[in-house]
């Protein structure tokens, strides 16, 4: 009988631990530390640029400068669906000659026949100065215009 009273009692504590343990520590307003939630990413446009092209194989171009790592994002649209535009951003300051010769780091880079918008994006790109390439492949004069958005 001592048995079964010593199981119950026990069981009993269990059951006030459970339902009680939930609400201490709450009351008071003391707190325990500083919250080490992070901050949310915040996604912000670090450059504009705007192009036009003459003929196929022309090429356009902008640099910028990012004071963040995070991800790096560009989107460039033009006038024509039929036309086709491909873009790349490169690391540090990149000519039109360097990239002919292909001298210059590349961070991504897009070659889709048929996305319009054409879109770019690199997780963990470091702070430092880029260069947005845009590459016409079409036989008419284009005109548009490119966004570049850092997530920090």
């Amino acid at each position: 009988m001592r048995t079964l009273l010593r199981r119950m009692a026990a069981g009993a504590l269990l059951v006030v631990l459970t339902v009680g343990l939930p609400g201490c520590g709450g009351g008071g307003g003391s707190s325990s530390g500083p919250s080490t939630v992070p901050p949310a990413p915040v996604r912000r446009q670090i450059a504009n640029f705007s192009f036009t092209l003459a003929e196929v194989a022309d090429l356009a171009r902008g640099e910028f400068t990012t004071s963040a790592t995070g991800t790096l994002e560009a989107q460039c649209d033009w006038t024509f669906a039929s036309n086709d535009l491909d873009i790349a951003i490169l690391r540090g300051s990149c000519s039109f000659d360097q990239a002919a010769a292909d001298q210059c780091n590349v961070l991504v880079e897009s070659f889709s026949a048929t996305a319009k918008p054409e879109r770019v994006s690199s997780a963990n790109a470091p702070a430092g100065l880029y260069t947005l390439m845009i590459f016409s492949l079409f036989n008419t004069a284009e005109s548009g215009n490119c966004q570049v958005f850092l997530t920090s």
